[in-house]
């Protein structure tokens, strides 16, 4: 998707900078059953299928590559530094309506997520709970990931360089809840993988909503007045397709006019 190739783009030049939290590192993807190579063209280079003696226990087939692993808390940080760095200023409100800032600017983007169920409203999304497990890093220098057909309870490991972050889950459920069952079965998930984790430490849980919609709503709205570019229904890719989005946000407003 064009959207995931303009992010990838963006993500490794940042890897460049040091001080937005991104950095590429060699991994792994496994899969339990035969799988074609996952990303297509425009994905990765230099993607090569893995050799048997090189997958973990229970895992038949995968892929080696480079890829941009990003660390959530650095990475969010970086971004609001540009933001007032660039002028932006940032208020925290709360909006019932759209028509609420009409008059307020000549557009408005919603990127509100699963907010826009009650805010446009759009009764196609729906909120998936996922939840990770954030350790001390033991020494792991790649990142691992599961793919094929995967349930709800998934495996990942990305690893930063003082911690690294496991998971994970995908449940039809918002209750932002911790759940020491669900932890502890992905940790127990990941030790299988990665031995090493069993001499970390857990420093935190992270529980979120993924703003869930059968398929991203990016698109330019006339309404109350007001030139609305609506930009939300990721799921749990949004971070992957985020440049990408912006850059089709940013078209958008061009053609509106600021």
């Amino acid at each position: 998707m064009a959207w995931s190739r303009r992010a990838y783009q963006e993500f490794a030049a940042l890897s460049a900078s040091g001080e937005a939290g991104v950095r590429v590192l060699t991994g792994m993807n496994a899969a339990r059953c035969l799988v074609e190579n996952p990303f297509g063209a425009g994905g990765p280079e230099r993607v090569r299928r893995c050799g048997r003696h090189e997958l973990p226990d229970g895992y038949v087939d995968g892929y080696r590559f480079a890829a941009p692993v990003i660390d959530m808390p650095v990475y969010l940080a970086y971004l609001t530094q540009r933001l007032w760095r660039a002028g932006v200023r940032i208020e925290l409100a709360t909006l019932r309506s759209l028509a609420e800032v009409s008059g307020e600017a000549p557009i408005v983007v919603n990127c509100s997520g699963l907010g826009a169920r009650e805010l446009v409203p759009d009764s196609a999304l729906y909120g998936v709970r996922g939840e990770l497990v954030v350790m001390t890093n033991p020494g792991i220098g790649e990142f691992f990931a599961e793919i094929g057909e995967v349930s709800g309870e998934m495996v990942y490991i990305y690893p930063h360089s003082g911690t690294v972050v496991l998971g994970g889950i995908a449940q039809e459920d918002e209750d932002p809840a911790h759940r020491a069952a669900v932890t502890d079965a992905i940790i127990d998930r990941c030790l299988a993988v990665e031995p090493r984790l069993a001499a970390a430490e857990i420093i935190e849980y992270r529980v979120g909503v993924r703003p869930v919609r059968p398929q991203v709503r990016l698109e330019l709205e006339h309404r109350h007045g007001l030139a609305v570019i609506h930009n939300y229904g990721h799921g749990g890719a949004g971070v992957s397709m985020s440049w990408g989005c912006a850059t089709e946000v940013a078209d958008l407003a061009a053609r509106v006019g600021i």
